[in-house]
C-alpha cells in the first residue's frame, strides 16, 4: 500500500515533516472535497524520512503542532503545505480552469464585427487552435486578458462594457425590478406614471442576456438604448 502513496513533506521549525497519503485523495482533501483526514492518511506516524522510516520524537511534535496526534498534525500538513497534483488531477484542474476562462470570455467579449458574442463551440475551438497554455492554479481574472490576447490571432474579439438606459411600462416593472438588481444598477428610479427606469452597465457580451430576461417578462414591451461604451 505504501508504495503507492504520496510522501507529502512540510517544514516548521527548521524540521522537515513527512507523512504518508493517498495520492488520490491528498489534493481534494486539500480543496475540501474529501472531509475525513483518515480517508487520506496512510500511516500512523510523522517521519523525518518517511522512506527510512525514521519518525520524529513526540516531544518535537508537539514544540511545533502543540499536539502528537497524528491525525491533526496531518490535517495540518495538508491544510497548509503544498500538495501535488497527480497527473490526472492536474488535466481535470487544467479542464476545468479553461472551461471558467472561455465561460469568461464568452460572456464579456464581443465580436467587432456583429457586435454579439462568439459561442462556446467557436471559443473552444479556436482555443485548440491557438494551442494555448493555462495555469491549474492562476485564478481566472488573471489569466483572461492574456487568453483573449491569443485568441485575437484566431476570432475577432473585442471585450468592453456598455452602459444601457432601460424604461419598464409600469405593468411590468414589479417583475422586472429583480432583473435589473441582478445587473448591479448604476441608476434606478420610478416614473411618474409607475414606469422604472434605470441604467446598467455591464460587458458587453451579456447584452442579449439581459435583453432576453427583460423581453420574455413585458412581452417584448421593454426599451433600452446603449448610452456609452468604455474599453
Amino acid at each position: 500500500m505504501l508504495d503507492d502513496a504520496l510522501i507529502l513533506k512540510f517544514k516548521k521549525n527548521n524540521n522537515r515533516f513527512e507523512i504518508f497519503v493517498d495520492k488520490d485523495k491528498a489534493y481534494p482533501y486539500h480543496c475540501g472535497q474529501i472531509k475525513s483526514i483518515r480517508d487520506v492518511l496512510i500511516a500512523e506516524d510523522i517521519f523525518k524520512d518517511a522512506k527510512k522510516g525514521e519518525k520524529w520524537d513526540e516531544k518535537t511534535l508537539i514544540d511545533a503542532f502543540e499536539t502528537s496526534d497524528p491525525y491533526k498534525i496531518a490535517e495540518h500538513i495538508l491544510k497548509n503545505g503544498e500538495v501535488p497534483l497527480t497527473t490526472d488531477q492536474r488535466k481535470e484542474k487544467i479542464k476545468e480552469k479553461t472551461k471558467q476562462i472561455l465561460e469568461t470570455i464568452r460572456r464579456e467579449a464581443i465580436d467587432p464585427r456583429t457586435n454579439a458574442p462568439h459561442t462556446m463551440v467557436r471559443l473552444e475551438n479556436a482555443f485548440e487552435q491557438a494551442k494555448i497554455h493555462v495555469d491549474p492554479f492562476k485564478p481566472v481574472d488573471h489569466q483572461v486578458e492574456e487568453v483573449v490576447k491569443q485568441l485575437k490571432f484566431i476570432l475577432p474579439l473585442k471585450i468592453e462594457n456598455v452602459d444601457i438606459a432601460i424604461r419598464i411600462p409600469a405593468q411590468y416593472a414589479a417583475q422586472s425590478y429583480g432583473i435589473i438588481k441582478d445587473y448591479n444598477p448604476k441608476k434606478e428610479e420610478w416614473g411618474s406614471q409607475g414606469d422604472l427606469i434605470a441604467l446598467v452597465q455591464i460587458p458587453a457580451g451579456l447584452q442579449n442576456e439581459l435583453y432576453s430576461k427583460l423581453n420574455s417578462v413585458t412581452q417584448g414591451n421593454a426599451q433600452t438604448k446603449i448610452v456609452s461604451k468604455t474599453k
